[in-house]
């Protein structure tokens, strides 16, 4: 059975960027991470008098490989990225627990270290934290605001690594959860995702957590979030995600001038909705893409200096709703192009508001497998009554494509939404 996570170069097929090589391990800063003072009695619940130098852990939830922790540093402890000495809320990452210790269970940290090191946002901190320096993110802001300007080109959406220690990461706390989760709490019980009536007439339009123009807006970012992922070198991608759904986009929302990001535990933020053609989108929340460790490498072609195609051949053919055709066959070529798939159902989620595409297919991978067309509910109507609505379905369908080469680009498709944006808010 095929490691579907190795890095292997051929005669024919080499990597474009030489540091895909020589940098085969990010820095590890594990003394960092050891100062934060982690023992067994903060994962016990022991009671702590000392919180003034100590950090406080709680387990979030575990994934295919790892185990989630998020971990509260006090101020005295410092050293987490943090130049303010404030107390900080970060997510710290490591490995489920194993009678083995096999290269993969390894090369999982070293990926998703290595692409968050490398590309991740540096600006995203000033976003989490308190805004109580004087400096702004960006230079045409005033002291007064310290929101980025996320609609820009120049945005990172790479979410930016603090720490890395061989099976451990730490990367920066998403208070909003998830992109899937911040829909779904938005909107509640207004939602009964994925077991929606299609005979359901009640006013979903007015209750959607962005407006048609913010929704392109925020399906902008995702698309650029991807194309950032990918590591461009020469004009093609160098690497490919592999696991691209809504929940692999962290939300961030900007923080006023007084540092208060205007929600509690009970409620979440929701952005002021858009149905202009306003430019003025800095209310927007700033998606972060993570997670890099089922991803890999491309190799491009000595001869032709085309992207070689790359085969898994695994046994395990389980995936979910988001995945790409492939995914459920059998050693088929692959390419950048199952990101693109992927990115197109995460549309589909961001169009229809919550649902996962093929959400009323029970085999949804028999679905997938066979090119079956998604469709929104009859309900939602509306999304061809406005023109981001039909530009953004119109950039997903083209990312559904159910054959490789009739997909675009994550750089193409970045383009279309930006064109499509631009004839939008002129």
């Amino acid at each position: 059975e095929e490691d579907v996570n190795s890095y292997v170069e051929t005669d024919t097929c080499k990597y474009p960027d030489p540091t895909h090589t020589t940098q085969a391990n990010p820095h590890p800063t594990c003394n960092d991470i050891h100062a934060l003072g982690f023992d067994i009695g903060m994962f016990e619940g022991r009671p702590r008098h000392d919180l003034s130098v100590r950090a406080n852990v709680e387990y979030v939830t575990m994934g295919g490989a790892k185990c989630i922790w998020k971990v509260t540093t006090s101020a005295n402890t410092g050293g987490v990225g943090n130049e303010y000495n404030q107390k900080e809320t970060v997510i710290f990452k490591s490995n489920k627990n194993s009678k083995f210790l096999k290269r993969q269970f390894w090369d999982l940290s070293r990926k998703d270290a290595l692409i968050s090191g490398g590309m991740g946002n540096s600006q995203l901190g000033e976003v989490i934290r308190s805004s109580s320096s004087s400096s702004s993110i960006n230079n045409n802001h005033n002291n007064n605001d310290i929101t980025p300007d996320v609609s820009s080109s120049g945005w990172n959406h790479i979410l930016p690594l603090y720490h890395y220690c061989a099976l451990a990461n730490i990367v920066p706390f998403a208070e909003e959860g998830t992109l899937e989760e911040y829909i779904l709490k938005v909107k509640g019980d207004n939602n009964d995702n994925n077991e929606g009536d299609d005979n359901d007439k009640r006013n979903e339009e007015q209750e959607r957590t962005f407006g048609p123009v913010d929704t392109l807006r925020v399906a902008l970012q995702a698309a650029r979030g991807l194309y950032q992922a990918q590591m461009y070198y020469g004009g093609k991608p160098t690497f490919v995600h592999a696991d691209l759904n809504p929940s692999q986009f962290l939300v961030f929302v900007p923080r006023s001038s007084n540092g208060d990001t205007h929600n509690n535990n009970t409620s979440i933020t929701k952005p002021t909705t858009n149905n202009s053609n306003s430019s003025n989108n800095n209310n927007l929340p700033i998606l972060q893409i993570n997670d890099f460790n089922q991803g890999r490498f491309l190799t491009r072609s000595l001869k032709t200096n085309e992207t070689c195609p790359f085969r898994s051949c695994t046994k395990n053919q389980r995936g979910n709703r988001y995945h790409t055709p492939e995914r459920f066959m059998e050693c088929v070529d692959q390419s950048d192009a199952i990101d693109t798939y992927s990115l197109g159902s995460t549309f589909f989620f961001l169009l229809t508001d919550g649902f996962d595409p093929h959400y009323d297919e029970r085999n949804y991978m028999k679905a997938i497998k066979s090119g079956k067309e998604v469709h929104v509910p009859r309900r939602m109507d509306y999304l061809d009554h406005h023109e981001a609505y039909v530009a953004l379905k119109e950039v997903m369908t083209k990312c559904l494509a159910f054959e490789l080469r009739d997909r675009p680009s994550a750089l193409e498709v970045v383009r279309m939404l930006e064109d499509k944006l631009k004839e939008i808010e002129a």
